[in-house]
């Protein structure tokens, strides 16, 4: 990833847009059941236990002294690390990684309050038509909270009731269940340590499968638009489009993984690979989530894949109950420079 530039994981909440450092984001899983913790803070929606380790759940709404709001089952958790400590976000829903400039960033200021500022929000850019906050994650849960609940979890051998907490309290047996199921299947991944290992992977859609994209190896994320189609080029080239004042190839690797061409909605994404000697963009139909992938959970590709698929895959892993195949964006770009140079 270009340094100078942060790169922001960008997330929904109650109707509002906000961004967190993608460096400090572990993973994203879809909201599990939580555990109530007595004498916990008020922002603190409770526990869960991740892999063996159990990780306190900030509810952002609360923390910023909105009203809590029931909790939905198409809500997700965003699990960041900051110091060693692991704690969770409850979101809506989760967007793409983008790259933003220093100099896009502006202070936010609360109106007649000179020199004031919000506490959980560092500043404020534009990305296309919407306005994004981005949030201070290291603002969010102070160490002597962290302590103070992990104390109270430990000591309590009674859960917190949850009528005195409206998210949790409105929930329907059926909600419950699925939560439940969700939360034991958290518990049976494996162990905490093993994790640190793992791979952080953007899973993608292109074509009706599933892929999975290293992070190390993006620059960003985008969507894509002002598309232009340019006349006698490859069918693998799909246009051009502006970005960030260049002019962005924007090309369809489905040829080069022996999958049928098509052509891509307006709510089609791109991936800028971070690559110093070929800027291209790649399209994919959506991205649907960002995983930590342990080792010992990516397999051998099956041998039904096509050998030009073998070419540029590590290998296969299941992740959310879908097949993902894990390209290597490397020989992918590789390839693409040599077709470049045998058309001039």
């Amino acid at each position: 990833m270009d340094k100078g530039q942060l790169h922001v994981f960008v997330f929904d909440l109650h109707g509002s847009r906000f961004a967190i450092d993608a460096t400090a984001v572990w993973e994203v899983v879809r909201l599990p059941e939580i555990t109530r913790v007595e004498e916990a803070p008020t922002y603190i929606a409770g526990v869960i236990n991740l892999r063996g380790r159990v990780i306190p759940v900030v509810d952002f709404s609360v923390r910023l002294g909105l009203p809590p709001a029931k909790y939905r089952l198409t809500d997700g958790l965003l699990v960041i690390e900051v110091d060693a400590q692991m704690t969770g976000i409850v979101v809506n829903d989760v967007h793409d990684v983008i790259a933003l400039d220093p100099e896009d960033i502006d202070p936010v200021l609360f109106p007649g309050k000179e020199g004031d500022a919000p506490i959980f929000i560092r500043g404020e850019a534009r990305v296309g038509d919407e306005i994004v906050m981005l949030l201070d994650h290291n603002r969010l849960l102070v160490s002597g909270d962290y302590a103070e609940i992990l104390v109270a979890e430990s000591a309590s051998e009674e859960e917190s009731p949850e009528s005195d907490f409206l998210p949790l309290a409105e929930l329907t047996p059926e909600e419950r269940a699925v939560f439940h199921s969700r939360a034991l299947g958290l518990i049976g991944k494996s162990q905490a340590e093993e994790a640190r290992d793992a791979c952080q992977l953007a899973v993608v859609s292109l074509g009706g499968e599933y892929f999975g994209i290293d992070l190390a190896a993006v620059r960003e994320f985008t969507s894509i638009g002002n598309l232009t189609p340019l006349p006698n080029c490859p069918e693998h080239l799909v246009g051009i489009m502006n970005h960030r004042g260049s002019l962005l190839p924007i090309i369809d690797i489905r040829e080069l993984l022996s999958m049928p061409t098509g052509a891509f909605t307006h709510e089609a994404k791109v991936i800028v690979p971070s690559d110093d000697h070929l800027t291209v963009g790649l399209a994919i139909d959506m991205i649907h989530d960002i995983v930590s992938l342990p080792p010992a959970e990516i397999s051998p590709l099956p041998a039904s894949v096509a050998s030009e698929v073998e070419t540029y895959a590590l290998g296969s892993a299941v992740c959310d109950d879908r097949p993902v195949t894990i390209l290597a964006l490397p020989p992918i770009l590789e390839k693409l420079s040599l077709m470049a140079g045998a058309k001039q």
